[in-house]
């Protein structure tokens, strides 16, 4: 599941990044 950040900053979009990249590896 992806994490949902209120309130964005370098690391969290990296991080969201990162997180929406598995999720795509995963499907």
């Amino acid at each position: 599941m992806l994490r949902v950040e209120k309130n964005l900053s370098p690391n969290s979009i990296s991080a969201y990044k990162g997180d929406l990249k598995r999720y795509l590896d995963f499907l």
